[in-house]
């Protein structure tokens, strides 16, 4: 594992990608994945039986069905899954200009409608040609 995190002779000052971090790392991997499936019904009867000792807003459990949902640990590299996203759809847009600038500038929802008329007024002022320079609603008196 050491060799996975500190091998710096091919990679001097470059940062892995998710992917490459994933397979530098499937030996660790492989191996948390053998413990997950081992502790897995273990963990689930666990939370069954203590659901089962009552209390004070306990739940019982024991006729549900338990998920856990396991990680891997790994950080995820967002401008990979951005590119798979582009490569499945098509390249077609899957997030609003709204919800990009909201979510990568933790802003509000008055901050990000802020943001975003910034946005649109500097394209318009900046770009002549833009269609958001015809006022399309004016009505013309033609006499």
């Amino acid at each position: 594992m050491g060799s996975a995190i500190f091998d710096n002779e091919q990679k001097a000052g470059q940062i892995a990608s998710g992917t490459a971090l994933r397979r530098m790392m499937i030996s660790p991997l492989a191996k948390v994945n053998r413990s997950r499936m081992r502790f897995d019904s273990g963990i689930k009867k666990a939370i069954k039986l203590a659901s089962q000792l009552g209390g004070e807003n306990i739940i019982d459990l024991s006729k549900e069905k338990i998920n856990i949902f396991w990680n891997d640990g790994l950080p995820d590299d967002p401008k990979e899954q951005a590119e798979i996203m582009g490569i499945r759809t098509g390249n077609k847009s899957t997030l609003s200009q709204f919800s990009a600038i909201q979510r990568l500038d933790s802003l509000s929802d008055e901050d990000t409608q802020k943001e975003l008329e910034a946005i649109l007024k500097d394209e318009k002022d900046n770009n002549p040609m833009s269609n958001m320079n015809f006022d399309y609603n004016k009505v013309v008196d033609e006499d």
